[in-house]
């Protein structure tokens, strides 16, 4: 009893990074049940046919090559030679790769100290629950990332002289560009990264111009790959054979009476222009009296200051010199990654206005970046002006928060912080915070509560 008493200590005070149970650990506790709760409820309800969560796995090649087609065409050659359900295969490949992203981030949090549950958040772990997108290809996206951040940094020296070299440079092709075809997203935030690695293991021993293009040579493959992808990026009729290509397969939650095509298989007809008419009308936004660029400034800010506020959510040991150094470095690379992935996002918001799902890209792979690569390496990563930049762009948030870095406000901040799963609107925006989905989780176990109590009066 005793041993069990002082290992819940151990984990209030060392995972959660509090010295004693106070308000927020409790509200962690209820939000972490909450979105528990409300995944169940997603997964339990099901997702028809039609929903933009299903129809981004069935792009397929039916009508050609074309972008995202590769799972649509395995989950469907599956289903034609061994009869796998293609909606079983897709909801077990979500929650599968889901479990092991949630996985990977708890047990590198722990291995470094950083305080468990920022991981429930809606910038972060909590943003495919909140925002219904675990059943859509973002979080494999971002396994593959990882994957790939593994490969490349693991024993450079490796990398460099030996035949592992070629076999993990071709290990790393593959994998970026399955990756790829599964979702170009993954170009926009792998490939700067990545050829910032190689070009870093070259730099010492050739010129600039001979490092920059043996990095992109051996990115070749990729880069080609990524592409194909936006050229290849479909039509009407190659929406048409894809959708007509699924017409004879059940699906346990389908509109029969859909005429038209839907969700993400008709987006793959989507001109440019299309695109960009969603930043646009996102511009002339000014629901609920609020201009939406100006309000997402705010929201990306406060992730950003949130987020390489290292005094706060990093829970050092009892060593107060290793603390002051650690904290130090990490929270000069947690700004720099940090700004630095924002660079490769900001294509994906200029041609869609899923903003909820690019933030949770943003974050995920920043961190990815900061738990796979060690710390010494990333301060010598970056370019220069990128640390410049940097240093300005933490000078704004410094001055929209008024350098306020203590734990209350910071609380507050997590609190009352949500990130929209598209667009703007005041609706969508407290349906995302953290105080509104525990509050309303709150009130719907009261009023099942006061259900069953009336039929027992």
């Amino acid at each position: 009893m005793q041993k069990t008493k002082s290992l819940i200590e151990s984990l209030v005070k060392n995972n959660l990074g509090l010295k004693q149970i106070n308000f927020m650990v409790i509200f962690n506790c209820l939000f972490f049940i909450a979105l528990l709760c409300r995944f169940i409820l997603q997964v339990t309800n099901g997702f028809s046919k039609e929903s933009w969560n299903i129809t981004e796995w069935l792009i397929n090649y039916q009508g050609g090559f074309v972008r995202r087609g590769i799972t649509g065409q395995i989950i469907l050659g599956l289903y034609n030679s061994v009869g796998l359900q293609p909606y079983f295969v897709i909801l077990i490949i979500s929650i599968l790769t889901y479990i092991i992203l949630v996985v990977f981030f708890i047990r590198n949090f722990l291995k470094i100290g950083f305080r468990l549950s920022v991981l429930l958040y809606p910038f972060f772990l909590g943003a495919p629950i909140i925002n219904n997108f675990v059943v859509r290809k973002d979080v494999s996206i971002m396994l593959f990332f990882i994957f790939i951040i593994f490969l490349a940094t693991e024993n450079p020296q490796y990398f460099r002289d030996s035949r592992i070299s070629l076999l993990r440079l071709f290990l790393i092709n593959i994998i970026f560009s399955v990756g790829v075809l599964t979702h170009e997203e993954l170009g926009f935030i792998g490939f700067p990264i990545l050829f910032l690695i190689l070009f870093s293991q070259h730099k010492e021993k050739l010129s600039r111009f001979k490092s920059v293009f043996m990095s992109l040579f051996k990115l070749f493959p990729s880069i080609t790959t990524f592409f194909a992808c936006l050229y290849f990026k479909g039509s009407v009729i190659i929406s048409e054979l894809i959708w007509d290509s699924w017409n004879l397969v059940p699906f346990p939650f389908q509109n029969k009476s859909e005429t038209t095509i839907p969700g993400a298989v008709d987006a793959v007809s989507w001109s440019l222009q299309k695109g960009l008419s969603l930043t646009i009308k996102t511009f002339k936004n000014f629901d609920d009296g609020i201009y939406a660029p100006l309000i997402w400034l705010i929201i990306i800010s406060s992730i950003y200051y949130l987020l390489s506020n290292v005094d706060y959510f990093r829970p050092f040991n009892n060593k107060p010199k290793i603390e002051s150094q650690l904290q130090k470095i990490y929270k000069t690379n947690i700004s720099n990654i940090l700004f630095f992935q924002l660079l490769g996002i900001i294509p994906l918001a200029v041609l869609g206005w899923d903003y909820g799902r690019w933030v949770f890209l943003w974050v995920t792979s920043s961190f990815s970046i900061i738990l796979l690569i060690p710390a010494e390496i990333i301060a010598a990563l970056l370019p220069e002006f990128i640390t410049n930049v940097k240093y300005k762009v933490e000078i704004f948030t410094s001055f929209i928060f008024m350098n306020n870095n203590s734990k209350d406000s910071i609380n507050y901040l997590l609190l009352f912080l949500g990130v929209p799963s598209y667009g703007w609107a005041m609706e969508r925006y407290l349906g995302a915070t953290p105080i509104i989905i525990v509050l309303t989780f709150l009130s719907s176990i009261f009023h099942k509560f006061s259900q069953l109590f009336a039929t027992f009066i």
